[in-house]
This record gives C-alpha cells, sequence and structure tokens, in this order.
C-alpha cells in the first residue's frame, strides 16, 4: 500500500485491498484496490488496468508482445541508446510539464513531485540517444506487495519535427524502455508490472490509441476498484456545482 498526502485532511491510497468501515467518514480516495464489489457508504469507480505477469521468464515476456513491438525494440537496441534508471526528479518534472504543455495536460506541482519521490517510491527511468532524452517514465512502487505501476509518462514523439532525430526511433525507443524497465524490475524480484490504467470500452480516439499502445506488451487486462467516502463524494459534488 503506498500513502501519498494531498492536504492535512485528505490523503490519496494505492492497492489497499479495500477501506474498512471505520473510514467511512475519511476524505481519502482508494485508488486501485483488488475489491471488486460495493461497500457501503462508499462510492465505486470501476477501474481497469493491464498486468505483465514478472514471473515469467524474459523470453516468455518478450515472446508475449506483438511481433512488431519484437522488432521495433530489437531496432531499437542498434540506435545507440542509453538507459538511465533514478533520474533526478527535477528533470523528469521539467520534462514532463513540456510534454503535458504540449498536449494540453495537467503540469505536475514540482515541489507536490519531489515530496512523493523522495518518499522512496517513486522510480523514475529514461532512455537517452545523443544527450537527447527520448522518453521518460516514472513507476509507483509498492514493495510490500511487489508490485509496480506506471505513473507518468512522457516523450519527444510529438514534437520531433523540431527535433534532429527521427520519428521511428522515438517511437521504438519508447517501446524499449517499456522493455528495459520490465527486465529491471523483475529482477529486483517485483512480481506485477502495471500500466496504470486501461480505458475499456472507451469511444476516444486519444484513449483509444493509448490502449492500443499497452496491447503491443499483451498482459492481463484486469478489473479494479477506486473508492471514495460519500462524504467525499456529495463534499466534491457540491464544490463542482458552486464553480
Amino acid at each position: 500500500m503506498i500513502k501519498f498526502k494531498l492536504n492535512k485532511f485528505r490523503s490519496r491510497i494505492y492497492f489497499k485491498i479495500k477501506p474498512t468501515i471505520f473510514e467511512i467518514f475519511s476524505l481519502n480516495e482508494y485508488i486501485q484496490c483488488k475489491y471488486i464489489k460495493n461497500i457501503f457508504g462508499f462510492n465505486r469507480i470501476v477501474k481497469y488496468t493491464k498486468f505483465i505477469d514478472l514471473t515469467l521468464s524474459e523470453e516468455e515476456i518478450l515472446n508475449n508482445f506483438k511481433k512488431n513491438t519484437r522488432y521495433d525494440i530489437r531496432k531499437s537496441e542498434m540506435d545507440g541508446n542509453i538507459f538511465i534508471t533514478n533520474n533526478k526528479f527535477d528533470i523528469f518534472v521539467d520534462y514532463y510539464n513540456d510534454f503535458a504543455e504540449k498536449k494540453g495536460l495537467t503540469i505536475l506541482d514540482k515541489e507536490n513531485f519531489k515530496e512523493q519521490f523522495l518518499s522512496s517510491n517513486i522510480l523514475i527511468t529514461s532512455i537517452v540517444n545523443d544527450k537527447e532524452i527520448l522518453a521518460m517514465h516514472s513507476y509507483m512502487i509498492d514493495k510490500t506487495i511487489n508490485r509496480v505501476r506506471l505513473w507518468y509518462s512522457a516523450s519527444i514523439f510529438r514534437q520531433f519535427e523540431k527535433q534532429s532525430l527521427n520519428r521511428n526511433i522515438v517511437a521504438r525507443a519508447n517501446k524499449s524502455l517499456h522493455y528495459h524497465d520490465i527486465k529491471v524490475f523483475k529482477s529486483k524480484g517485483y512480481l506485477l508490472y502495471d500500466f496504470g490504467g486501461y480505458a475499456y470500452n472507451t469511444d476516444s480516439s486519444d484513449l483509444i490509441g493509448i490502449n492500443n499502445f499497452k496491447d503491443q506488451f499483451g498482459g492481463e487486462l484486469v478489473e479494479e476498484s477506486n473508492y471514495t467516502t460519500f462524504i467525499y463524494y456529495i463534499l466534491k459534488k457540491i464544490k463542482t456545482y458552486l464553480t
């Protein structure tokens, strides 16, 4: 279980099996709980994600990737890329926020991310070519259950026109970074690689594209639950109504 404090009264809690009756008056959010039924006093939102089983051999994991993905990873190995683990949090935040601004996503708060990074529950990886960062990933790590979850991911894929690098190199590099990360976590004894969500039955073309990318790596589609108390749910609705 990983707990991030949002403010004095609220926390976001990941990977708890399920919230208890004693937490019915809290304002916490319980994200990706294993339990998949309704709980009295809580609002449940169905959550899907994709798991890769890290107990499989590296060969088995790679063979579960689509053929074109395996080809891209092999080709990326010839592009002269360098993998880096445990990047500095400020480099990641600046890189991600540049990516987020171009895509219209919410940017990260550097001080908040720093606090989470220093909790030792966050790991950052990147892939570099000729001193240019092609892609970066940040992961939440739960050492108690040996689960890693992709949290934020960014690349220069959309900005390739302004770079000297070829678009295909960047696309291959991002796939290669995922595979590199999977191997690193497997070597450290983690059991599950979580892609951080899957937009099941979505109509959004952007989300379908993200799903298709994750589908390239095989894995198992899994249902989980996000819970909030009805008190929090009602307060959030009131705030939305008033703003």
